[in-house]
C-alpha cells in the first residue's frame, strides 16, 4: 500500500513538472516573421532557382539560455532562440523537406519587455515552375485573452509562399520586406492605429490581409484579435482596445502582384505579433514621441557600397512624470546601438546606431525603433528603410539656372540631378537665405505645385516656381534638404541635400528688373547701346561704357577667330564701383589674346594681390558655360566667412570666358544669354 501510494505521488510529481516544463516551453515565442529573394538564375537541368530567405522570430527573453540576449551575445554572434525547422509544406522534390532551422542570430532585445529577437537568412534552392509553401509550426503562445480554444495555449503557425509562375521576372524577384516589434503595449479605452511597414523591393503592388486558417497560415491564433480592422491596401489596423484586459495574438499575411489589378499573388510573407492591453491610470495621448535629428518614419536613405551608416535615435517622454526606460529597435544584422544617454532637453533621452552593411545584404534593408516610458506607454513604431549598394540622387554642380545676376522679382529656377528622380512624398526644402546666412523663404518639394521633375534614362531636371521680391543690390544662396527629390530604385532613396552657402549665388542690382514671373532671365544681362572704340582706325581694341556698374565688351574681329582658349584668365567684379572701365583686347598674330586690365576693373582701393586672403572661403567650382561656342562666361564665387565686407579684402566673385571658338556648321549654341552673337556686345555685371 505504502508502495503504491508512493508510485502514485511520483506519478503526480511527474506530471506537474512536466506541465510546469511545458508551460514554460510553450510560451516562450513571441511572433515572427519570412521573407525571401532570389539570388540567381534558374538552373537549365533542375528547374530550381537560389532563393535567400531571411528569417526573423522573436522569443521570451528569459525562457531559457538559448533565448536569452544582451550586447555580448549580439557582439559574439553566436546563434539564439528556441529550436525548430522551417518545413517545406508543397512544392519541394522532397516531402516535407527540411529547409533550415529557425535558430537566428540576436539582433535586438527588450529589457522593459521581456523579449529578444534574431535574425538570419540563408540560401535554398526551390522550384521555379512550382508554388512552394513552408512553415515553421510547434508549441504554444503564451496565454492568450481571445484564443480558439478558450482557457489554452494556441499553437503557432508561421507560413511563407513563392509563386514565381504569377510574374514573368523568372528571376530577380523579392517579396515584401516588413519588421514589427515582438509586443505592442496598449491602455484599456484607447484608441490605436498600426501601421505594418511593408514595402517591396520590386516596386510591386503589396495588400495586408488576415491570415487564413484554411491555408495552414495561423494555426491556432487565426483571427485572434477580435474588433481590429485591417486596410489592405495601406497595410494599417485600427483598434479600439475595449476588450479584454490581456494578450492578443496578430497573424496577418503580406501579399505582392506584379500589377494593381493582379489577383494571383507572387509571394505571401507572414508576419506575427502580440498585443499587450492593460489597465492604467494614464492618457490615451501620453506617448512619447521621437524628435529632430531622428530620421522621419518612412524615409528611404541609400548607403552606398562599403560605406557606414551612422544615425541617432531621440525620444522624448510625454511629460515632466514620465521618462524613457528604452528605445527598442529592430535592427538589420550587423547594427550595433549604444546603450540610452540622457539627451539635451531634460526629458529627452538618446542611442547612436551604426551599420556598415556586407555586401550580401545589398537591396532593401528595414530599421524600426519604439520608445518606452516608464508607464509602459509606447510610441508609434518608426521606421526607415536602407537601400543597400545604391547612391543617393545628387545635385550636378554647375547645373543651376540662374547664377550670378537675376532680377529681383525672378520666378523660375532648374537644378539638375545626376540620376532619374522623382518627386517625394514627404516634406523636403530648398532654401533661400540672404548674405547673412538668414533663411528668408523655402520651397516643399513635395507639396508645392510649382515643383517639377522632368527625368531621362541617366538624370533629371528640378523646375520650381518663386514669388518673392528680392532686395536691391543684395547677394543671396540657396540650399537644398536631404530628399528634396527620391530615386527611383529600390525604396526610392532620397536626394543627398547640399548646405553649403557657396554652391547656388545669385545677386540682384537696382537697374536690373523683370516682369516676367515664369521665364529665366539670362545668365548676364546684355546691353546693346554701347559700342567700341577703334585705335588708328584698326581693329577694336578696347571698349569702354558708362553705367551705375562695370561693364566689359566681349570683342571679334572680323579677319581673327577665337580660338585661343582663355579659361585661364579671370576678372573679379566684386568691388567694381560706378563710372569707366576697360576690357583691353591685344591682338597677336592670327589669335585673339584677352587681357583684363584689373586696375581699371578693380578699384584701387580695394584691388589686392592676395588669392586667399584672411576671412574668405575657398572658391567655389567654376559654373557651366554659359555657351557651347561662340564664346560664353563662366562664374566662380567665394563668401566672407565674417559675414561683413569690410572684413575681408578682396573679391568674391570672378568671371572668364569659355568655349571660345566659333560654332561650326550645324552647331547650336547653348545660350543662357538669350541673344546670338554679335560683331560687338556688351555684358553688364554688376557688383555686390
Amino acid at each position: 500500500m505504502r508502495a503504491q501510494l508512493a508510485m502514485c505521488m511520483w506519478a503526480v510529481c511527474v506530471a506537474v513538472l512536466l506541465m510546469q516544463l511545458g508551460i514554460v516551453a510553450a510560451t516562450h515565442f513571441r511572433g515572427g516573421l519570412i521573407y525571401w529573394k532570389t539570388v540567381g538564375p534558374v538552373n537549365d537541368s533542375n528547374g530550381l532557382v537560389p532563393v535567400e530567405v531571411t528569417q526573423r522570430f522573436g522569443w521570451r527573453r528569459n525562457a531559457s539560455s538559448d533565448t536569452f540576449c544582451d550586447d555580448r551575445v549580439i557582439e559574439a554572434g553566436d546563434l539564439a532562440g528556441a529550436s525548430g525547422d522551417l518545413i517545406c509544406q508543397s512544392g519541394c522534390r522532397s516531402p516535407y523537406q527540411n529547409l533550415s532551422s529557425v535558430r537566428v542570430y540576436c539582433t535586438d532585445y527588450s529589457v522593459s519587455n521581456n523579449w529578444m529577437v534574431g535574425e538570419r537568412s540563408y540560401v535554398v534552392w526551390l522550384s521555379h515552375s512550382d508554388v512552394v509553401a513552408a512553415s515553421f509550426s510547434g508549441g504554444n503562445w503564451i496565454m492568450l485573452a481571445h484564443s480558439v480554444l478558450p482557457g489554452s495555449y494556441a499553437r503557432w503557425e508561421v507560413r511563407v509562399t513563392f509563386n514565381l509562375n504569377a510574374t514573368s521576372r523568372s528571376t530577380g524577384n523579392a517579396s515584401p520586406v516588413i519588421k514589427m516589434s515582438p509586443v505592442i503595449n496598449m491602455f484599456h479605452g484607447c484608441h490605436y492605429t498600426v501601421r505594418l511597414p511593408a514595402v517591396d523591393p520590386d516596386g510591386d503592388t503589396v495588400r495586408c490581409r488576415w491570415a487564413n486558417a484554411s491555408l495552414g497560415e495561423c494555426s491556432g491564433v487565426c483571427m485572434s484579435f477580435p474588433g481590429a480592422d485591417l486596410d489592405e491596401e495601406t497595410c494599417a489596423i485600427s483598434y479600439n482596445a475595449t476588450g479584454a484586459v490581456g494578450m492578443y495574438a496578430v497573424a496577418v499575411q503580406i501579399d505582392d502582384f506584379a500589377s494593381a489589378d493582379d489577383t494571383q499573388p507572387i509571394s505571401s510573407v507572414p508576419l506575427q505579433f502580440l498585443v499587450s492591453v492593460s489597465d492604467a491610470a494614464v492618457a490615451c495621448d501620453a506617448k512619447p514621441t521621437f524628435v529632430p535629428p531622428t530620421e522621419v518614419d518612412g524615409t528611404c536613405i541609400a548607403i552606398p557600397p562599403s560605406t557606414t551608416y551612422t544615425g541617432i535615435l531621440v525620444a522624448r517622454s510625454s511629460g515632466p512624470d514620465a521618462h524613457i526606460v528604452d528605445i527598442t529597435t529592430q535592427s538589420p544584422a550587423g547594427m550595433t546601438k549604444s546603450p540610452l544617454t540622457d539627451g539635451f532637453e531634460p526629458n529627452d533621452r538618446h542611442v547612436n546606431v551604426t551599420w556598415r552593411p556586407s555586401a550580401s545584404q545589398a537591396g532593401t534593408n528595414l530599421f524600426c525603433f519604439v520608445a518606452v516610458e516608464n508607464t509602459t506607454a509606447e510610441s508609434d513604431q518608426s521606421c526607415v528603410y536602407f537601400a543597400v549598394g545604391i547612391q543617393p540622387p545628387r545635385l550636378k554642380l554647375g547645373s543651376m539656372t540662374p547664377t550670378g545676376l537675376i532680377a529681383r522679382n525672378h520666378g523660375t529656377w532648374r537644378v539638375e540631378f545626376d540620376q532619374e528622380t522623382a518627386l517625394p512624398s514627404k516634406s523636403a526644402y530648398i532654401r533661400f537665405h540672404d548674405q547673412s546666412g538668414h533663411e528668408i523663404f523655402s520651397v516643399d518639394s513635395a507639396k508645392d505645385p510649382g515643383v517639377v521633375v522632368t527625368s531621362s534614362v541617366s538624370s533629371s531636371t528640378l523646375t520650381f516656381q518663386t514669388r518673392y521680391l528680392f532686395d536691391e543690390n543684395s547677394s543671396y544662396y540657396i540650399t537644398f534638404d536631404d530628399g528634396v527629390a527620391v530615386g527611383i530604385q529600390s525604396c526610392g532613396p532620397r536626394s543627398a541635400g547640399v548646405k553649403t552657402s557657396d554652391f547656388w549665388v545669385i545677386y540682384t542690382d537696382a537697374d536690373v528688373q523683370g516682369n516676367d514671373l515664369t521665364q529665366p532671365l539670362p545668365l548676364l544681362t546684355i546691353h546693346l547701346t554701347s559700342t567700341c572704340r577703334t585705335q588708328d582706325g584698326l581693329r577694336p581694341v578696347s571698349c569702354a561704357f558708362d553705367g551705375d556698374v562695370g561693364s566689359v565688351c566681349l570683342v571679334e574681329s572680323p579677319d581673327v577667330l577665337l580660338s585661343v582658349d582663355c579659361s585661364d584668365e579671370a576678372v573679379s567684379l566684386t568691388h567694381v564701383k560706378p563710372g569707366f572701365h576697360s576690357l583691353v583686347v591685344v591682338s597677336n598674330g592670327l589669335h585673339t589674346l584677352l587681357r583684363f586690365d584689373q586696375t581699371r576693373v578693380i578699384s584701387p582701393s580695394t584691388a589686392t594681390t592676395e588669392m586667399t586672403p584672411q576671412g574668405w572661403t575657398s572658391w567655389s567650382e567654376w559654373s557651366g558655360c554659359s555657351r557651347s561656342c561662340d564664346a560664353g562666361l563662366q562664374q566662380r564665387v567665394r563668401r566672407c566667412a565674417h559675414n561683413s565686407r569690410g572684413a575681408c579684402d578682396g573679391d568674391s566673385t570672378n568671371i572668364r570666358f569659355c568655349n571660345v571658338f566659333h560654332c561650326t556648321s550645324g552647331d547650336h549654341p547653348v545660350l543662357l544669354l538669350r541673344f546670338p552673337f554679335l560683331l560687338s556686345f556688351c555684358l553688364t555685371i554688376v557688383t555686390l
